[in-house]
This record gives structure tokens, sequence and C-alpha cells, in this order.
């Protein structure tokens, strides 16, 4: 007999809650959370596959098995949907094609945050993670060449990788349009989640077909990046024990200064985006803006407002 596929799917975007809100959607007893955090198996299912790699508590597998992937919901209740996330399916065409081809029944969630602010959270990740090494201002320039220097193109983009690709929503969208009918896909706003979340959740268990009227617990908030500066050291202070090799050097008093005032340096916030960085993405964005408010109905005037003068 074969496994059980997805009821529904969250498919994007990145850094955009989609952690926060499938953890709190998971509290509903209908609801049965992929125990894999972004198995991406509709990125991958009929590809070479890359090997699989872990992060901390919440394995990362890349799962290009059927069987492999049918088996993570094995464990679900029959009266439960179940739900699997990977954010990079909202920007893969390949990957909605698969889900068209593999669930075409499956009810999709999609949370839009605001394509400028997305693009430097992604790219602070990347940098905390010591993925990204060039400062922002000098990627942008770079992505901005890729596109030909002009506004984001109704038709198909020059560049299909990179932090602006990621957030031509209303190009994604369109994707999934065409292969599956609109009422499959739910799209939701970063705003609706942040400062309406329970309406929102009561509309996303309509969508889902679940007693909309449960009463969900507080949301779990995902820690916004760190700064770029040392961000990534975190996890290798962690590694290696830091606070206990400290501890052998100096007399625990000092060693415990030390600590804190280390991790106080490597956590501070990140500092806000350059206002001639923001001032170039709003022009990049802008016309995709308002294809994607006029396809969602939503007034998004928040996301096209100007930079304060520097």
């Amino acid at each position: 007999m074969p496994g059980r596929m997805p009821d529904f799917l969250l498919i994007g975007a990145i850094k955009s809650a989609t952690t926060s809100l499938f953890l709190t959607l998971e509290q509903h007893p209908r609801v049965f959370r992929s125990p894999v955090k972004e198995a991406n198996f509709f990125n991958l299912v009929g590809t070479a596959a890359p090997p699989e790699r872990g992060r901390g508590e919440s394995p990362v597998r890349f799962i290009s098995s059927l069987d492999d992937y049918t088996a993570i919901f094995a464990p679900a209740g029959e009266s439960q949907l179940v739900g699997e996330g990977t954010p990079t399916y909202l920007q893969n065409p390949y990957a909605a094609q698969q889900i068209a081809n593999y669930v075409p029944q499956a009810r999709l969630i999609a949370i839009l945050r605001n394509p400028i602010d997305r693009a430097y959270s992604h790219y602070l990740m990347d940098a905390g993670q010591l993925k990204e090494s060039r400062g922002f201002e000098e990627v942008i320039h770079a992505e901005l060449a890729g596109f030909g220097g002009q506004p984001a193109p109704e038709g198909p983009p020059p560049l299909q990788t990179g932090y602006l690709y990621t957030g031509l929503y209303w190009h994604h969208l369109q994707t999934y349009h065409r292969l599956l009918p609109a009422a499959q896909l739910k799209t939701i706003l970063f705003e609706d989640f942040a400062h309406h979340r329970d309406e929102t959740l009561k509309d996303l268990c309509v969508h889902l077909g679940i007693d909309p009227h449960f009463a969900f617990g507080p949301s779990q908030r995902i820690m916004e990046s760190y700064s770029v500066r040392q961000a990534g050291v975190m996890g290798l202070l962690k590694r290696v024990r830091a606070g206990r090799l400290l501890r052998r050097i100096f007399p625990q008093r000092v060693a415990r200064k030390i600590r804190s005032a280390g991790l106080s340096q490597l956590t501070e916030k990140p500092k806000p985006m350059p206002n001639a960085a923001r001032a170039a993405l709003l022009e990049f964005y802008r016309p995709e803006i308002v294809r994607l408010q006029n396809l969602l109905g939503r007034d998004l005037g928040g996301w096209l407002a100007e930079p304060p003068p520097a």
C-alpha cells in the first residue's frame, strides 16, 4: 500500500515567518507537520539529489525518493492532515510542476513579506552563516546588473537565482496559477500573521478544511538574523564549549564576564538597511509589487513607501 502524500504544503517565501507559521498551525490537533524540516522533495524528485545535511535539533534532509518522502508522514494519525514546508518551492517552477504532478489536490499556503525587507533578512542570514562575504550593497549592485539595470520584468526574469529573484512573488504565483486551480493556493502577507494572527489562522483553517474555532496558543517567534559581524561564530562558540574553556584559563567570575561581553557583541541586532540600497530595491520591485497588488486585491502601499531622506 503506497504511503501518504501531503495534504497541504507551505511553499514559501524564504525569510517570511514560514517556520513560525507552521509551528503555530501544528498546534491544531488535525495537523501533522513533517518532522523533517525543508524536505525539498518537489525540488529534487527526478534529479540527482545532494547528500543529507543536519542543523542542530531540526534535521534538514534532502529527500528525492518517493518512499523516503512518504515515510516521514507515517506517524500521522488517520484523521490528521499531513503537511510539509519547503520555502523554496514558491520560486522554483520545477517544484511547482512536480507538485501538480504528484499532489494535484493538495492545499498550498504562501506567506509573503515585503520583498525589500525579505532580501535584506535573507542576506543577513547567509552572511551570518558565512555563506556570503560581500557587503549588502555590493550584492544588490551585482544582482541589479544581472537584470540589466531595469525594474522587475513582467516576462521571464533574465536572472533566475539570488536574493532579488526570490522576491518576484507575482511571477512565482503565476506559475502556480497556470498549473493548479487558484482556490488551492492561499496567499497571506507577513503583516497578516504578525498583526492579525488569530483571524489569519482562522482563514487558514478554513482553507485546510479543519475546525477554524480551535484556540491556538502563542506563536513561537523565530529569532531574526544576527549582525553580520561575527554572527557565524555563535555556532563555533557552542561547539568548542567556550564557557568551559574560559573557566580553565580565568577565575570563574572573570570568565563569566568575558563570555557575557563576547556574546552580547556577537548577538547585537543588525544595522538597518542603507537608504540607498532600499531606494534601489524599491525602484526595482515597484512594478512587481503593483502587479501583485492587483493579483491579490490587497493594498500593498506600505511596501511601496519611499525611504526617508538620508
